[in-house]
């Protein structure tokens, strides 16, 4: 019977030189070929990262993973490994995953590790192809350009965390777009030649709506549906801790509004300086000490509301240098001193106050 602690002194032995690393290697494979868990093929797959050892015997285990391992999570690591050393040998079992693949998991693992191949490398002409045939076709499918539907294979895998067999799906982004009709507030996707336009991401509520799969068409019947997803969170719905949005936001370049209120954040990408058309971004009810020093740098940007979150000061100077800011809120915050200037009311915007320790 294997466990974690089997792996990690056969680790120990081969570093303190106690066996050699080929016999290491092969024990390795052994617990692999043999143990029905998967935590444990995962812990020998993190192990053979560690171990400076290559041979036929480990890539054919890797490619076997790849293609047949019913874990999500051991493809994802099996795939990572193959591209980081063993590229060309498996050329044909990544191309073969790509047509065949469900799971978002192991596609975005396997765009995350050939970015750092050159991609004009004639080795990865054939296997480039078939990404940017996936890509493209999941972007036809949402509605999307290639370039914006990285975002949402982002968004997949997130959702996939901690599940096994998750397949990619459209349901709840067509049900996002059609939907605005029934909430109170802002539509939550709105898509306009190819571009994602708006977008209001609550990951507990965007969440929801990915676990109701096919069943999605049950909540037409729900009148008022802000209502009802305030109350799933008081109820059974927990936030997620240290949540972050994939950098691939950065890709929505035509996006004007942005709403991304309760979702437990501190910070935000970098890649958010490539929004350049953004002319609003909501982020109440987050966990921010500063206003975001990245949102000064999109010049477009005219209503930035941070209500609800931790900020204590406020950066005048940088604001008042913005060519296009007209209105921030930084109401329910912990402001308790203001600048001069926004004191004599000398900013070239609006500015919510309202329930500070002033």
């Amino acid at each position: 019977m294997f466990d974690d602690s089997t792996v990690h002194s056969i680790y120990n032995r081969a570093i303190e030189g106690k066996i050699d690393k080929e016999r290491a290697g092969n024990l390795l494979l052994s617990i692999i070929e043999e143990s029905e868990k998967a935590s444990i093929r995962l812990h020998v797959l993190e192990i053979l990262k560690l171990l400076p050892i290559r041979s036929n015997r480990i890539f054919k285990t890797l490619e076997n993973l790849l293609i047949s391992d019913e874990n999500h999570d051991v493809r994802k690591v099996a795939a990572d490994l193959i591209i980081k050393f063993y590229l060309k040998e498996g050329m044909n079992s990544l191309r073969w995953v790509l047509h065949h693949e469900q799971s978002p998991v192991v596609i975005q693992t396997i765009f995350n590790a050939l970015e750092e191949f050159t991609l004009f490398d004639p080795i990865n002409k054939e296997l480039n192809a078939d990404l940017e045939h996936w890509i493209s076709s999941f972007a036809s499918n949402l509605g999307v350009v290639p370039e914006e539907a990285r975002f949402f294979l982002d968004l997949e895998a997130m959702f996939a965390e901690g599940k096994n067999n998750c397949k990619t799906s459209l349901e709840m982004y067509e049900f996002c777009q059609f939907m605005d009709n029934l909430l109170e507030k802002e539509p939550w996707l709105i898509i306009e030649k190819g571009h994602v336009k708006k977008l209001t991401f609550n990951y507990l509520n965007w969440k929801y709506l990915k676990d109701m799969g096919k069943n999605l068409n049950s909540l037409m019947n729900i009148n008022y549906l802000d209502l009802f997803f305030s109350y799933l969170k008081k109820t059974h719905l927990n936030p997620r801790k240290n949540f972050r949005i994939p950098a691939s936001i950065g890709m929505l370049r035509q996006l004007e509004f942005l709403n991304l209120s309760q979702n437990n954040l501190e910070s935000l990408p970098s890649s958010f300086k490539n929004l350049q058309a953004l002319k609003k971004i909501v982020l109440n009810e987050n966990d921010f000490k500063e206003i975001p020093p990245i949102l000064l740098s999109l010049e477009n940007l005219e209503e930035i509301h941070l209500k609800q979150n931790k900020i204590k000061e406020i950066p005048i100077i940088a604001l008042q240098s913005h060519p296009s800011l007209k209105y921030i809120d930084l109401s329910n915050n912990e402001i308790k001193t203001l600048p001069e200037h926004v004191k004599n009311k000398k900013v070239p915007f609006q500015i919510n106050l309202f329930n500070n320790p002033l």
